[in-house]
């Protein structure tokens, strides 16, 4: 057998080897990378089996080369399970008393075979549930992005709300500040046309030169004593 069947058949074959080195950022850059493969029309082999393109998502257990222990147009599947159990374990039981009575009896082979036979099909009526249940996931998922998005909008809505009654609780304010700039300016040009009237009304002292009198808060008393000192010498 060649490499190439070993590697096919392999439960696990290792990585493509081109697809880590062909497939570099350059080659991707460039173009030259293979082409890719061509899509199969009727059958194509995997893990060292062949299989259909328009086969069934989930063969039936006759095209698989296995007895089916249930009938194939009965529509509650719950039913024909319960009946397989039932089966199981009666086998079980004859299974405990061969292996009591006489272990090597070859009636211990066939209700291996029988037991190994009810779970297969117990795992393939299991199986025929894997679409709905993929498609209810689906559903959930669905539903769960649905509410988290509602829940994002709404509290989105609320913030919303919250910054226009804001807004409009300050906009007699912000109307305030429009105007204050200009009754500012025109006060504080009254005050400044006060103050020179003031100064022009007020004569100048030139007899005796004005004497600087420090604040009581920055000198001590000691400094206050020598100024006084300093201007009774003048």
């Amino acid at each position: 057998m060649s490499a190439e069947e070993d590697r096919a058949q392999s439960a696990f074959p290792p990585p493509p080897e081109r697809f880590y080195k062909q497939f570099t950022e350059e080659a991707v850059k460039s173009g030259q990378i293979p082409a890719p493969p061509r899509i199969p029309k009727e059958t194509y082999s995997a893990f060292g089996g062949s299989l259909e393109v328009n086969e069934d998502l989930i063969r039936p257990l006759g095209a698989q080369g296995i007895r089916q222990l249930f009938p194939s147009d009965s529509h509650d599947r719950v039913v024909q399970m319960k009946k397989l159990h039932q089966s199981l374990l009666v086998n079980f039981l004859d299974l405990l008393d061969v292996l009591i009575r006489s272990p090597s009896n070859p009636k211990r082979e066939e209700k291996l075979n029988d037991i190994n036979l009810l779970f297969v099909n117990l795992h393939h009526m299991i199986n025929e549930f894997r679409p709905r249940q993929a498609l209810e996931a689906v559903r959930t998922l669905m539903d769960s992005q649905r509410v988290q998005r509602d829940v994002a909008i709404a509290e989105f809505q609320r913030h919303t709300d919250t910054a226009k009654t804001i807004l409009q609780q300050c906009s007699p304010f912000l109307e305030q500040l429009k105007q204050q700039p200009s009754s500012s300016s025109s006060s504080i040009k009254q005050e400044q046309e006060a103050d020179d009237d003031q100064s022009l009304d007020t004569p100048m002292e030139t007899d005796r030169p004005a004497t600087i009198q420090p604040e009581a808060s920055d000198c001590s008393e000691e400094i206050l004593q020598l100024c006084e000192i300093a201007d009774q010498v003048t």
